[in-house]
C-alpha cells in the first residue's frame, strides 16, 4: 500500500524512476535497521530474563542449603517435566520460568525470614538466660 502510495505521489510530482529507486532502497535500509534493532532490544530482554532466572535459582539453591531443606526439587525441572505448563507451544517460556523460579524463591525467602526470626527470639533467650547465671544486664551479656 505504501509503495503505491509513493508511486502515485511521485508521478504527481515528476519523480524520475532512478530517484524513486534511490528512495526505495533508503527506505528498505530503514526498515531493516529498525527491525535488526528490534531484535537487539528482543534479545537482551531475552538475556535479562536469563541472568535473572540464573541468579534467583542460584539464591534458592543456596537458601535451600542454608535451610538445610533436602526435599525441595528444582522448581524449573520440575516445570519443564510437566506436560500441562508446555501447552501448544514447544519449551517453556522464559516467562514462565521467570515466574516460576520467583514463586518458589519467595517461598524460599518466607521460610528464610522465619527461621531468622527464630534465631534471633533463640539468641535474645540465651542473653537473657546468661544474664541471669552472671548477675549482669541483658546489655552486659550481650557485650561479653
Amino acid at each position: 500500500q505504501t509503495a503505491h502510495q509513493l508511486e502515485d505521489i511521485w508521478d504527481i510530482v515528476g519523480i524520475v524512476p532512478e530517484e524513486r529507486a534511490s528512495q526505495l532502497a533508503d527506505l528498505v535500509d530503514r526498515i531493516a535497521a529498525i527491525c535488526h534493532e528490534k531484535v537487539d532490544q528482543e534479545e537482551q530482554l531475552a538475556d535479562q530474563f536469563r541472568k535473572e532466572i540464573a541468579q534467583a535459582r542460584f539464591e534458592w539453591e543456596e537458601s535451600c542449603a542454608v535451610l538445610r531443606i533436602d526435599d525441595e526439587e528444582d522448581p524449573l525441572v520440575k516445570m519443564k517435566r510437566d506436560p500441562s505448563v508446555n501447552g501448544a507451544t514447544p519449551g517453556v517460556s522464559l516467562q514462565s520460568e521467570y515466574e516460576v523460579m520467583m514463586g518458589r524463591l519467595e517461598v524460599v525467602r518466607g521460610r528464610m525470614e522465619v527461621a531468622m526470626e527464630d534465631i534471633g527470639e533463640s539468641q535474645r533467650r540465651i542473653y537473657e538466660a546468661y544474664a541471669a547465671l552472671n548477675g549482669c544486664s541483658v546489655e552486659e551479656a550481650r557485650g561479653s
